[in-house]
């Protein structure tokens, strides 16, 4: 199979939204929306932090509230990690809400300066493993019922069905690593 039919390419993964019910949606937009506050999205690697961030960040910048985004990941350098948590303690009186995708990589004495940001108005929303002192405004979890869900949206036979059963296993539940299983397995087809 080609790449550009494979229907696990990065393009068709890129358009599956987080799963999460209507009413959990408006408690954590309207939590965003109330002007004050730093939270947390947690959970384990590969469960929908980072998707579910930036479908958030799209709403929000999308009703015109000041937004930004940073990302950051283990191979951001330290200057870089640096860069970001000044700026985010420089900006903690403007109002602005930032979205913080892998904050995880931060060490305890960027987290210590978060916090105390926090306490002068910084409105933080950040992906973390587990929570570094905010409130937690969302928790994924590995659920395969999910992941089940968002594989029969790209591709359902039951080969594919049992690849993905197997990498969500092998994987803790991270739906990365079984969206790879399957785009492999398409490729030798």
């Amino acid at each position: 199979m080609k790449a550009s039919e494979n229907p696990f390419r990065s393009a068709e993964i890129a358009k599956l939204r987080y799963r999460i019910s209507t009413a959990d949606r408006k408690v954590i937009l309207d939590a965003l929306r109330s002007g004050s506050g730093s939270f947390a999205i947690v959970g384990p690697e590969g469960t929908g932090k980072t998707t579910l961030l930036e479908e958030l960040h799209a709403r929000i910048d999308a009703e015109a509230h000041p937004a930004e985004w940073h990302r950051l990941c283990e191979s951001s350098s330290r200057p870089e990690r640096a860069a970001v948590v000044t700026r985010l303690c420089r900006t903690a009186h403007t109002g602005r809400i930032h979205f913080l995708d892998g904050g995880e990589v931060l060490g305890p004495i960027d987290w210590l300066r978060l916090r105390l940001a926090a306490r002068r108005g910084l409105r933080l929303v950040a992906t973390l493993h587990r929570n570094r002192g905010f409130k937690v405004l969302h928790e994924t979890r590995p659920d395969w019922s999910v992941a089940r869900s968002l594989l029969n949206e790209l591709a359902s036979d039951d080969e594919l069905v049992a690849i993905a059963r197997n990498a969500f296993e092998q994987y803790r539940g991270n739906v990365r690593e079984v969206f790879r299983a399957c785009y492999w397995a398409c490729a030798r087809r």
